[in-house]
């Protein structure tokens, strides 16, 4: 009889223990899911910081370029297959800097400023070659004081620009032909972001008044509309239109994704500073930025599923993402990493 009673009694205490256990971990916030686990790989230059990212269906690259005179003033690198980094030829550049990178699905784009005006670079995935885009040759007009944000679909490109007068301007040229179109915003709004979700149209976040826009471009009408988004939405740093749009906003100082359903506006909390986000096929998408050491993040959504990321050697904030088809490729200033799912 009293053996029976132990063994009840030992049965009770290990059930305790495991409930204990197990609510020990969740006071913890011990993640059901282990974390990713990537390693940062150093820049072949020191002196250029890498400053934009982008990968076409199976190849990645990186460009940078300072203002800073030195022998070298651009640096650019691709993501070999086995993952390692190799250095690109650059075009001749000479003092500027690059603000954004994307891809069609035959040829790539960097674009930013050059001496206080436009600069589009073309990489070939095939050749792996860089060079100068003729804009002239796009029938794309001068007098331009840089481009500040460039996005692209499978055919067609868009890119921002201001005028030499401060006229804000949305550029396209492909397949569809070549436009532009002043973009509507009101006194003190600037642009934040730029995501062109298919060849047909593209979104443009804005901010500066008492909350962040949206307007929605179409190619096919050139008109634009206003997207109807939350009004706690400070800003709008990046998006990201592989099928639907998915935004990385700023909602009470805190780093937000947010994306439509169809029960209305859906979000998620980032766990870091986050400075953009890029998505692969199916709506996975990871968000870069940095942790509050100052040190690279990154972090997984799919469909209101996450996934953290432990990064080795990725000593600074990670600025620009961009991804193909199974994989993304992150820079920030000293380090490039590769980032799976």
């Amino acid at each position: 009889m009293s053996t029976r009673r132990n063994r009840r009694a030992w049965s009770v205490r290990g059930l305790a223990a495991l409930l204990i256990g197990a609510l020990t971990l969740a006071s913890c916030g011990v993640a059901t899911t282990p974390a990713l686990k990537a390693t940062g790989l150093p820049a072949t230059s020191i002196n250029v910081a890498l400053q934009a990212s982008a990968c076409s269906a199976s190849h990645c690259f990186a460009v940078g370029a300072t203002t800073t005179p030195l022998p070298t003033t651009a640096t650019a690198v691709r993501l070999t297959t086995n993952g390692a980094l190799a250095p690109l030829a650059t075009p001749t550049f000479t003092a500027g800097s690059f603000a954004a990178a994307s891809c069609m699905t035959t040829v790539c784009y960097a674009a930013g400023t050059q001496d206080g005006h436009n600069v589009l670079w073309s990489f070939d995935p095939t050749t792996e070659q860089l060079s100068t885009v003729n804009q002239a040759a796009l029938l794309l007009p001068g007098s331009s004081t840089g481009i500040t944000a460039l996005s692209c679909g499978p055919s067609n490109c868009g890119y921002i620009d201001a005028t030499t007068s401060h006229v804000i301007r949305f550029v396209s040229y492909g397949a569809n032909g070549h436009q532009v179109q002043n973009v509507p915003v009101v006194t003190d709004e600037h642009v934040d972001a730029l995501g062109c979700a298919t060849d047909l149209s593209c979104v443009v976040a804005v901010s500066g008044g008492a909350s962040a826009r949206v307007l929605r471009h179409s190619l096919i009408t050139s008109g634009w509309t206003v997207e109807p988004t939350p009004a706690n939405w400070s800003s709008v740093s990046a998006v990201s239109c592989v099928a639907t749009c998915v935004y990385l906003a700023t909602v009470a100082g805190k780093s937000t994704i947010a994306w439509s359903a169809t029960k209305g506006w859906q979000t998620a909390n980032v766990p870091f500073t986050a400075n953009t986000l890029a998505c692969l096929p199916g709506q996975r998408c990871v968000v870069v930025g940095r942790h509050t050491d100052g040190s690279g993040a990154a972090w997984w959504w799919h469909k209101g599923a996450t996934r953290s990321v432990d990064l080795t050697y990725v000593p600074t904030a990670l600025t620009s993402v961009g991804c193909g088809l199974t994989r993304c490729f992150a820079a920030g200033s000293t380090t490039a990493v590769e980032l799976a799912p």
